[in-house]
């Protein structure tokens, strides 16, 4: 009976806990799993039934994790190499760039949204170079002294990338024990500095110092957190500074340049407090919670030695404002004192393992001794786990972290071999005008493309993303084109055509228009287009767009320089105009004239043009407006100023008597250039800087004027250097 009475009791506690367990939610997604250790190295990716959803053979031995990108490509750090493979495993991305005589990786990258990669290193010092900057103690038998770095690399291509940023905790050292060196200082008044004589470098074939184990970025604050096994603590910089203001304390968003702004774990490495103080330690994995899932922004980690038999998860709240400006305690500490949430394992993972918050909060965790990935509630109940020794072979100390992705990761596309779709810009399986629109954004300036959305865009197949491909898009979304990509060398005529603009004469405050005329347009269904102006004279007030050819423009608006870009699914056909600015005359400008001239000009994918117009605003000069632009354009001379030629172009729409001298600034005629009648259409003219009597005139400002059929048209200015 008393055996049946404990039976009976048991079944009900094993029915609680079964209901507990089905109560309990699972967030549903996919998880990463990567074999650090034993060849065929291999990434995984599981869904919550265990099942292998996609499997990437690896080129090499991954350093603790790979990591998953919207676009569903996998991108895998290893020793001084780093790789990148799509959905299929077909490689992407092969870079081994950056000199190793200076910098080792190791451990772990991180991906950014702008698509650069930050990776730290070791940068690779020697003991004389530590013993010059104070150090005591060097313990290992190499003479190396390794202090930690971040770089960031630009992917360029399939197989190079570049170095456009550096972060060094070199240049942010202090001592206490050589007063004769300029690092020298009160520790526990510079939280912001390391201090070079912690921690034991006690490997034998290394000269790692402080063991930096993880790297984490924070895009709301431009903040980068790094993990340093030990010192027992993590700490955080600022991304938003250049590289030599990294160097430096000052600059960036924070203000204090490469300074550390937040530590966190062991107040006595800065002299705050002794080990009665220190929360964490072995910790790894250090990663801020995202926006927009619980607690987001705080802070998680994986601290292997919470107790000598225990490790646990912790979550804590960094002492920071709204802003990312961390907040020192009045004793000299960062604060919290004490972890927001904590989870400790019945057991002990000694060596790397990490930890993620979920969107639904649960966290998922990973013991790296015996390759066990847990994912739990709040309240500590365990909803899911996955041995992977048990289930895909091996030992231990294979599987150093496993993030888990949801399904919406992907853009809400699932299964992911539907990415591949020429045009699907938003990634949402179709090619619709949006797309078009969404490419012009990214080619602005204002979005980020991950590298399968780049693929999509480049319908053109060439090497470059453009406004034609947003063209080619839009065309195929309206039904003109049966199919993309398309081969723009056979499908697509050379583009080419002439821009127009008048000169005009102003008044302090006036509201001014200024007309860009389009000229004979061939094969044009987007362009690329910069206008400079004097912002001290002219203040931007818009643009208006010819509407008749369903044009697509994005604009990217700066003081003195106006970019567009533009895309139509139609070719440009006939004399038009394209668009008009609208400027306000400063009051104050005083000036007799100034400038608005097109700097760039790009059609379709073809090189830029050289032919480029501007307009001279003028208190003095005048125009003809009873004549319109499509009876005549006059060209700026080109080149301007000169010291050999200049020539002018003229259009005439119809047969006109043509008059066009050159006059000094005093009104004097120098020479006659034109003066007969003309047909229509395109004409040329040349300046070789000589009067009526064939000598050469003077360096100086001169003025050419023409009229049609005996009326001044318009004046422009041409400069002569000798």
């Amino acid at each position: 009976m008393e055996a049946k009475q404990i039976k009976d009791k048991s079944f009900i506690l094993y029915f609680f806990l079964l209901l507990n367990i089905i109560n309990s939610e699972v967030f549903d997604g996919l998880t990463l799993i990567t074999d650090k250790r034993y060849e065929p190295f291999t990434s995984i990716l599981i869904n919550n039934d265990l099942d292998i959803v996609n499997q990437w053979d690896l080129e090499c031995r991954p350093y603790s994790t790979s990591y998953l990108m919207p676009d569903s490509s996998l991108i895998v750090p290893c020793f001084n190499h780093f790789y990148r493979y799509d959905w299929y495993g077909n490689l992407l991305w092969d870079y081994e760039g950056y000199n190793s005589n200076l910098y080792w990786n190791h451990h772990d990258i991180e991906p950014l949204p702008n698509g650069n990669i930050l990776v730290h290193v070791w940068e690779l010092k020697t003991a004389e170079d530590a013993f010059n900057e104070g150090r005591q103690v060097i313990e290992n038998g190499l003479d190396m002294f390794w202090p930690p770095a971040v770089i960031e690399i630009e992917p360029i291509g399939s197989d190079s990338g570049r170095i456009v940023w550096e972060w060094h905790l070199w240049d942010h050292l202090i001592q206490d024990a050589d007063s004769s060196l300029p690092n020298y200082g009160i520790i526990s008044e510079n939280p912001q500095l390391m201090d070079i004589n912690l921690g034991r470098i006690h490997c034998e074939t290394c000269g790692d110092w402080i063991h930096i184990n993880s790297i984490h970025y924070n895009p709301i604050w431009d903040h980068i957190v790094l993990s340093s096994r030990k010192l027992d603590e993590f700490f955080v910089i600022d991304h938003s500074t250049t590289t030599e203001e990294a160097s430096g304390n000052t600059g960036g968003n924070s203000g204090k340049g490469g300074s550390i702004l937040y530590r966190w774990g062991n107040p006595e490495n800065y002299d705050q407090g002794d080990s009665s103080d220190q929360t964490l330690n072995d910790n790894h994995s250090v990663n801020w919670v995202p926006t927009g899932y619980p607690g987001s922004g705080n802070i998680i980690l994986f601290n292997n030695t919470h107790t000598p038999n225990y490790s646990s998860v912790i979550e804590l709240i960094p002492s920071a404002d709204s802003s990312g400006n961390y907040i020192l305690n009045q004793n000299g500490s960062y604060g919290p004192e004490s972890y927001d949430w904590l989870y400790i394992l019945d057991y002990y993972s000694g060596s790397q393992s990490g930890a993620y918050k979920l969107p639904n909060g649960n966290v998922i965790f990973t013991t790296y001794d015996d390759n066990r990935i847990f994912e739990i509630t709040t309240n500590g109940d365990i909803v899911w786990e996955y041995d992977y020794t048990e289930h895909y072979g091996g030992l231990s100390y294979q599987v150093a972290r496993a993030p888990k992705y949801g399904y919406d990761y992907f853009d809400g596309k699932y299964p992911l071999n539907t990415f591949d779709l020429y045009g699907d810009i938003d990634l949402n399986g179709s090619v619709l005008i949006n797309d078009a629109e969404y490419l012009l954004k990214f080619i602005m300036g204002y979005e980020y493309f991950n590298h399968q959305q780049i693929s999509n865009a480049n319908v053109s197949m060439d090497t470059t993303i453009s406004s034609l491909d947003a063209a080619l898009i839009f065309r195929y979304a309206v039904g003109l084109i049966d199919s993309l990509p398309i081969d723009q060398q056979t499908y697509l005529p050379p583009a080419s055509g002439d821009l127009f603009m008048d000169n005009h004469s102003f008044a302090p405050g006036e509201l001014i228009e200024i007309p860009i005329f389009l000229i004979d347009p061939d094969g044009i269904l987007s362009f690329r287009l910069e206008v400079e102006f004097d912002s001290t004279a002219l203040n931007f007030q818009e643009v208006l767009w010819y509407d008749s050819n369903n044009l697509l423009v994005e604009s990217n608006i700066k003081p003195g320089l106006l970019s567009f870009t533009g895309s139509s699914p139609n070719f440009f056909q006939n004399n038009l105009l394209l668009s008009t600015l609208k400027f306000i005359v400063n009051e104050n400008f005083g000036d007799s004239e100034t400038i608005i001239s097109i700097s760039k000009l790009k059609w379709n994918e073809e090189p830029l043009s050289s032919q480029l117009p501007l307009s001279i605003l003028s208190s003095s000069l005048s125009t003809n407006k009873d004549f319109s632009f499509f009876e005549y354009k006059l060209s700026n001379n080109y080149p301007n100023p000169f010291n050999g030629e200049t020539t002018l172009k003229y259009y005439l729409s119809k047969d006109s008597f043509v008059n066009i001298a050159i006059y000094d600034m005093l009104g004097n005629a120098v020479k006659n250039l034109v003066n007969m009648e003309i047909e229509k259409g395109y004409n040329t003219i040349s300046w070789n800087a000589t009067d009526d009597h064939g000598h050469l005139v003077s360096s100086g400002v001169y003025i050419y004027k023409i009229e049609l059929n005996h009326q001044l048209i318009q004046t422009n200015k041409v400069i002569f250097l000798k």
